[in-house]
């Protein structure tokens, strides 16, 4: 038995950010295809019905404004409607500025409960509000909060929101005459001026009898090749930028030639955010700011994917508010620069084709899995601390899923006693339920809290392509589809990393950053800090840290930067190339069906030629296997090698970064030895250390969270082909010209390494002055011990003296030195149990020994 479509949530769980073609029949769930309207209807039919149901809703929106609505059509069976909200006045009986709400009703058939859609003006939000049958069984419009859509009593403000909007351009300029208005207010032929240049009419307002026709056609048109008191270059950007403008503005559907044009990017963003900013607070939220740029922004030649990259570089508050003004400020410096580089993008052929989604799969199937599930894990705890946090569908026991607000999750399985208030639907205590979203902010935690699955690139990017509501709830329920959209939108734009000149400049920036000693060099442990900040290069963690193992460090752990960025600016654009990965990707997948073909076959023909061998007729010489050791012992051996060295006995078990270095690259102890570790696979260990703030290794996290990713390597055969012997030739990435790199963009900028032995002097100096004001102290404290020493032997004396028993002449003890070691020998004490305790002490006995072996001498 099919669920009631009533209790169907949208396609997605949220509002469907899509046109109205997705309430075809073969789009909606569980609607089947009406049949055709016939041509005349009885004053029960449909459409008599879908409009009082629709006078019902409209009604309850408002109290101020009146509605009229019309009938727009049948269409498959869906029967539309135009409600036009309007607000006369006495002074203005025929209102200038008009709300149309276009409504859609899908009639009931059988045991199909009727649907009720609406979108307002020409938005691409779909709302929906709820059907259900009253005691005489007549379908009505049920009143309170709706599902996923505008707050119960917020629909008059929103209205208000419209014509103020509407108003606003009006004033600017821009034609916004109804229908009623334009047969009526079409001006005499006598009040036009036609201005020969370009054909545009000019109101009569405008006009004056003082004014030639030049100084009129001035003042009504702009004109953006017009000269000014500017010259050379200025007066050349000024006329590419007002060109820039002018096409920007024409592609969004926002020039006219009645005003003048915004002169920049950042004078038109500051216009139209100040427009959108209704409460005049200078913040707006994300979802508002993404919905604005994504209609202005494509006019400069950016795709959805540079908007989304925009978007990174803006910073949010915690609520998930931008900062208007900021915004504005950083436009012109991104947005430009964002353009050039895709323009060249597509003019060198890329990408070239679409990658299959399957090869994403195929690729990258079992590292999403296992990303997704170590998501899911971390929003479930982060919603189980507050409940307010997150979105729940609550799944009921005939299978239909609602959307639950967090107060129905706190009373679900309550008793009987508790109810959802806004008219939400009450919870059976027996109903599950799964998240569905979570606030933005802590969205954003929970992926930065996964640093050894997700790169922060790929959380920036995840973050700008979540659904997301206006209440700053992102959705999480399809998360193994979005990070596959992900990955395969990062090989379609890939404007940085398949531009060797780009690609260099960014990694160097970076480099530079993070900072380098006077020869251009890095700890092994520091160079992921700089591939983590590389924006522009959205690739995934696991790609980070194939390039980490193709690191060559010195016996100290340093990595020389020309060498390793040469390496990367060859690796990277052969990784993010999409031809190149979709050839990959096919290979793979035809060796991997030739691979399970071979299995099957060699398993039907041992089964088929089992025998029983004789011993010594025909044995083959035994194969040798390469010995792996599995996951949970390299942890656990990891662990005690490193707790066997570590002598801090800190609550938290940390080493210096060297000392691991040394025990990892030039393995000496055979526990290491034995565990067969690749010398790239090491590499990339040691460069996955993370230093706390004393610069130690907390190890038992490092080896948990890391060994992990070595063995899931291993499985992977695309990336996994990188650490393989003969990778450049095999795979077809080219060798990089170190000295064209250098030349193009030098890893060292000018005074780098004098600055560097400058203050390396001056830290020496600093030191040496230390040295010498520590010097001078001693000489005075010895005094002063001396002199301490003295009294308190003296005072010794005299309390012994008045012992009862005692005498002054008696021999004292005296606290033991080279002289009287064997007089006075000192007890010897036991060193404190615990880790290390035999080692301490048989450093503690050999110790004692010299000592009396050196009062022997000195006797």
């Amino acid at each position: 038995m099919s669920p009631a479509i009533a209790n169907t949530p949208p396609l997605r769980g949220h509002l469907a950010r899509t046109g109205w073609g997705v309430l075809s029949g073969s789009k909606l769930p569980g609607l089947p295809t009406p049949p055709s309207t016939p041509s005349s209807r009885s004053p029960s039919s449909p459409e008599q019905e879908g409009k009082r149901l629709v006078s019902e809703v409209a009604s309850s929106w408002s109290q101020k404004y009146i509605f009229h609505i019309r009938y727009g059509g049948t269409r498959e069976g869906r029967i539309h409607y135009e409600c036009i909200f309007s607000r006369p006045t006495d002074d203005k009986p025929v209102p200038t500025m008009v709300v149309h709400v276009h409504f859609m009703f899908i009639p009931g058939s059988g045991a199909q409960a009727p649907r009720l859609f609406f979108r307002f003006e020409e938005a691409d939000l779909r709302h929906e509000w709820k059907l259900v049958k009253d005691s005489a069984g007549v379908w009505r419009a049920e009143m309170g909060q709706q599902s996923m859509s505008l707050r119960q009593n917020a629909f008059e403000r929103f209205l208000d929101s419209y014509v103020r909007s509407k108003d606003t351009i009006r004033q600017r300029g821009i034609n916004l005459k109804t229908m009623f208005e334009e047969p009526r207010l079409v001006p005499p032929p006598a009040c036009e001026h036609e201005v020969a240049r370009t054909g545009s009419k000019l109101p009569f307002s405008r006009m004056s009898s003082t004014h030639s026709r030049k100084s009129e056609a001035s003042e009504g048109e702009f004109r953006p090749g017009a000269r000014t008191p500017q010259s050379g270059r200025k007066v050349e950007a000024s006329r590419e930028m007002a060109e820039t403008m002018e096409g920007a503005l024409k592609a969004a559907n926002m020039y006219s030639t009645k005003v003048v044009p915004p002169s920049s990017l950042a004078e038109l963003l500051a216009n139209v955010l100040d427009a959108a900013d209704e409460d005049n607070i200078g913040k707006m939220s994300h979802y508002e700011v993404s919905r604005l740029l994504m209609a202005t922004l494509p006019g400069f030649g950016l795709e959805a994917w540079d908007i989304h990259r925009f978007l990174t570089y803006t910073k949010e508050d915690a609520e998930g508010f931008i900062d208007s003004r900021a915004l504005v400020d950083m436009s012109q410096s991104i947005v430009f620069p964002l353009s050039k580089r895709r323009k060249e993008y597509a003019d060198r052929g890329f990408p070239g084709l679409e990658v299959p989604i399957e090869s994403i799969r195929h690729c990258f199937g079992d590292e999403i899995t296992l990303t997704v599930e170590d998501l899911h894990t971390q929003f479930e705890a982060c919603a189980a601390v507050d409940p307010s946090r997150a979105l729940y569908y609550g799944v009921g026991d005939n299978g239909v899923r609602s959307v639950l607000q967090s107060r129905d999750v706190q009373t679900a399985g309550s008793g009987a006693g508790s109810r959802p208030s806004n008219g939400q639907e009450d919870v059976d205590g027996d109903e599950e339920k799964e998240l569905m979203a979570l606030k933005r902010r802590y969205v954003r935690e929970c992926l930065n809290a996964l640093i050894e699955r997700i790169s922060p690139q790929e959380s920036a990017m995840l973050m700008q392509m979540l659904p997301e509501d206006e209440s700053g709830f992102v959705m999480i329920d399809e998360l193994t589809e979005r990070l596959e959209h992900l990955r395969a939108e990062a090989l379609h734009n890939a404007v940085v990393p398949c531009s060797v000149k780009f690609l260099r400049e960014h990694l160097v920036t970076r480099f530079r950053e993070v900072g380098m000693d006077e020869f251009g060099r890095m700890k092994l442990w520091k160079i992921k800090e700089a591939l983590l900040k590389c924006q522009e290069i959205c690739i995934s963690r696991l790609q980070i840290h194939v390039l980490l193992c193709l690191a060559d460090p010195n016996s100290k752990g340093d990595v020389k930067v020309d060498i390793f960025a040469g390496m990367c600016s060859s690796i990277i654009p052969h990784m993010c190339n999409a031809k190149i990965f979709a050839a990959t990707a096919e290979r793979l997948m035809l060796e991997h069906a030739e691979a399970a073909k071979e299995r099957q076959n060699a398993e039907l023909a041992a089964l088929g030629a089992a025998r029983v061998a004789t011993p010594g007729d025909g044995e083959e010489a035994p194969v040798e296997k390469k010995v792996e050791v599995d996951q949970e012992s390299v942890e656990r051996t990891l662990i005690q090698v490193f707790s066997l060295v570590d002598d801090t006995r800190k609550p938290t078990p940390v080493l210096p970064p060297e000392t691991i270095f040394k025990l990892l690259i030039e393995p000496t102890d055979q526990q290491i030895q034995g565990l067969c570790l690749d010398e790239l696979e090491a590499t990339g260990l040691v460069a996955e250390m993370n230093l706390d703030a004393n610069g130690e290794v907390p190890y038992h996290d490092f080896v948990k969270r890391w060994v992990p990713i070595m063995f899931e390597l291993r499985k992977n055969p695309l990336l996994g082909a990188y650490l393989k012997n003969g990778a450049a030739e095999t795979l077809g990435f080219p060798e990089p010209n170190f000295a064209e790199l250098e030349a193009f963009y030098p890893l060292l900028p000018p005074g780098h390494k004098q600055r560097i032995l400058e203050q390396k002097e001056r830290e020496r100096k600093a030191a040496e002055a230390a040295a010498a004001a520590t010097e001078e102290k001693p000489a005075e404290g010895r005094r002063v011990t001396k002199e301490r020493r003295a009294a308190t032997k003296e005072r010794t004396t005299r309390r012994i003296s008045t012992l009862p028993g005692s005498r002054a002449d008696d021999e004292v003890c005296r606290l033991p030195s080279k002289g009287n070691a064997l007089s006075c020998p000192v007890q010897e004490q036991e060193p404190p149990p615990g880790r290390g305790y035999q080692r301490r002490k048989a450093m503690q006995r050999s110790q004692t020994e010299g000592n009396l072996c050196a009062g022997v001498t000195d006797a």
